[in-house]
Protein backbone atom coordinates (compact mmCIF):
# COMPACT_ATOMS: atom_id res chain seq x y z
CA UNK A 1 0.00 0.00 0.00
CA UNK A 2 3.27 2.04 0.16
CA UNK A 3 3.05 2.86 -3.39
CA UNK A 4 -0.54 4.12 -3.45
CA UNK A 5 0.01 5.93 -0.55
CA UNK A 6 2.94 7.72 -2.02
CA UNK A 7 0.70 8.32 -5.24
CA UNK A 8 -1.32 10.00 -2.87
CA UNK A 9 0.70 12.39 -0.74
CA UNK A 10 3.64 13.21 -2.84
CA UNK A 11 1.38 15.38 -5.13
CA UNK A 12 0.33 17.31 -2.40
CA UNK A 13 3.71 18.09 -0.77
CA UNK A 14 5.01 18.71 -3.94
CA UNK A 15 2.37 21.45 -4.32
CA UNK A 16 3.70 22.60 -0.66
CA UNK A 17 6.93 23.35 -2.27
CA UNK A 18 8.67 20.30 0.32
CA UNK A 19 11.68 19.74 -1.17
CA UNK A 20 11.15 15.88 -2.98
CA UNK A 21 13.54 15.88 -5.70
CA UNK A 22 13.04 12.22 -6.72
CA UNK A 23 11.29 8.82 -5.32
CA UNK A 24 11.85 5.15 -6.25
CA UNK A 25 9.48 2.45 -5.55
CA UNK A 26 10.25 -1.45 -5.85
CA UNK A 27 7.57 -4.34 -5.77
CA UNK A 28 4.79 -1.62 -5.71
CA UNK A 29 1.70 -0.41 -7.27
CA UNK A 30 -0.48 2.41 -7.07
CA UNK A 31 -3.26 0.29 -7.92
CA UNK A 32 -3.66 -1.92 -4.60
CA UNK A 33 -6.90 -3.90 -4.83
CA UNK A 34 -6.98 -4.55 -8.56
CA UNK A 35 -7.56 -7.84 -10.15
CA UNK A 36 -5.23 -7.04 -13.24
CA UNK A 37 -2.39 -4.61 -11.59
CA UNK A 38 -2.46 -5.15 -7.98
CA UNK A 39 -3.83 -7.92 -5.29
CA UNK A 40 -6.83 -9.49 -6.79
CA UNK A 41 -9.84 -8.65 -5.07
CA UNK A 42 -10.96 -12.19 -3.80
CA UNK A 43 -7.27 -12.77 -2.11
CA UNK A 44 -7.64 -9.27 -0.78
CA UNK A 45 -11.02 -10.38 0.63
CA UNK A 46 -9.55 -13.74 2.26
CA UNK A 47 -6.89 -12.24 3.67
CA UNK A 48 -9.25 -9.83 5.42
CA UNK A 49 -11.84 -12.79 6.09
CA UNK A 50 -9.23 -14.68 8.13
CA UNK A 51 -6.89 -11.98 9.72
CA UNK A 52 -6.31 -12.21 13.00
CA UNK A 53 -4.03 -10.62 16.09
CA UNK A 54 -3.49 -14.86 16.64
CA UNK A 55 -2.76 -15.72 13.22
CA UNK A 56 -0.57 -12.96 13.22
CA UNK A 57 1.38 -13.79 15.95
CA UNK A 58 1.64 -17.43 14.93
CA UNK A 59 3.05 -16.41 11.07
CA UNK A 60 6.44 -14.96 10.08
CA UNK A 61 4.59 -11.62 9.71
CA UNK A 62 7.57 -9.02 11.13
CA UNK A 63 8.65 -9.57 15.10
CA UNK A 64 5.19 -9.60 16.63
CA UNK A 65 4.97 -10.58 19.96
CA UNK A 66 1.97 -11.72 21.62
CA UNK A 67 -0.23 -8.84 22.77
CA UNK A 68 2.04 -5.98 21.27
CA UNK A 69 1.82 -6.65 17.40
CA UNK A 70 4.97 -4.76 16.17
CA UNK A 71 5.48 -5.63 12.49
CA UNK A 72 8.43 -4.96 10.84
CA UNK A 73 10.18 -3.34 14.27
CA UNK A 74 12.52 -5.90 14.13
Amino acid sequence: MGVWAASQVLPKLQMQHYPISTCTAINGTPFPIDDSRGIPVQVFRATLNTLSEKRLINSDYGCAVQGDIKPFSC
